[in-house]
């Protein structure tokens, strides 16, 4: 079995220094792309490589696409904040793969230079912290569990609970707080 260890998720001054450095550091659209579709989607790094221009749905705001991991095709809502960033990329792609990374290794790779840049190199982050994060702050915004499973592709809540959910110490005492 998989060792539990405390997910490590962003700050949410973290999350925003690395959404505005997209701009600040003229990051081209296919890394803005990456880092938007696993902030807003919470999706392995290797469901969103694979996924074409004719599997996301604009008009319909869903995507289609297949998880190599669970062997099975799933389509998912897309998140407001993606629609934007989404239509760029489309345009300029026209047809195929969004993503012009040959391979997942790739994609973290430019992920550590871009944190590298962003002085977060030193925190561990690696793309599946993305995921972790989305999990975790589905949960602090209260989606529930059988709901932010499904949109992660987890057949299972307890691996949505046990392997990737974090609270922050400011929602427990919140939580806390509305015991009577």
């Amino acid at each position: 079995r998989p060792q539990v260890k405390e997910p490590k998720i962003f700050s949410t001054e973290e999350r925003e220094k690395i959404l505005k450095g997209l701009e600040t550091e003229g990051k081209n659209s296919n890394f803005s792309t990456m880092v938007y579709m696993l902030m807003y989607t919470g999706l392995r790094p290797s469901d969103i490589i694979n996924i074409t221009v004719e599997q996301i749905d604009l008009s319909k705001m869903e995507m289609r696409f297949y998880s190599s991991k669970t062997d099975n095709w799933f389509v998912r809502p897309i998140h407001e904040k993606l629609k934007d960033i989404l239509t760029t990329r489309v345009s300029e792609v026209k047809s195929g793969r969004i993503f012009a990374y040959i391979e997942i290794h790739n994609m973290g790779r430019a992920l550590q230079r871009y944190f590298e840049k962003l002085n977060l190199k030193e925190k561990g982050y690696t793309l599946r912290t993305f995921r972790k994060d989305f999990i975790s702050r589905s949960q602090e915004s209260g989606v529930s569990i059988a709901t932010t499973a499904m949109l992660v592709g987890h057949s299972n809540i307890k691996t949505t609970m046990t392997y990737y959910t974090k609270f922050s110490s400011n929602h427990l005492k919140d939580e806390l707080a509305k015991l009577k």
